[in-house]
């Protein structure tokens, strides 16, 4: 095979695959943050740190990534009318997340998912009402 044409095949499936490239590097980051914020609790309780923990960090991103792909290839090939690939990555960025939460709720004491989770709920209490009283004046 020439230059050129490895150089093809290469420029194919780097377009075939560019729309995920955020959406991966999104998961990455996370990946990322939550093996910091790990390491860092772990520290400050005293915990002992271990190898196999960073080996399930890079075993969560080749399988998430996989995963993300794989549901790219499902949706351009055989389900184009899903968004399947943007589900998958969010559905990993929000287990991430909370794994963060958890993290930090270790390092703070502050039970940040709690806090998290009465904000969104005080927020959308308030919405409701702020609608429900519009209504009534008109």
């Amino acid at each position: 095979m020439s230059t050129t044409t490895i150089f093809k095949i290469l420029v194919i499936i780097i377009a075939y695959f560019a729309p995920i490239a955020t959406m991966i590097h999104c998961v990455l980051i996370f990946i990322a943050i939550d093996f910091l914020t790990g390491v860092y609790a772990s520290r400050k309780l005293g915990q002992k740190i271990v190898s196999h923990r960073l080996r399930n960090t890079i075993e969560k991103f080749v399988f998430y990534t996989s995963a993300i792909i794989l549901g790219h290839m499902f949706m351009k090939e055989m389900a184009n009318w899903t968004n399947l690939d943007q589900l998958i990555a969010g559905f990993i960025a929000m287990t991430e997340l909370i794994s963060i939460f958890e993290n930090i709720t270790r390092i703070t004491g502050l039970n940040f998912m709690k806090f998290f989770r009465d904000t969104i709920i005080s927020k959308f209490k308030n919405y409701g009402k702020q609608n429900r009283s519009k209504k009534n004046r008109s």
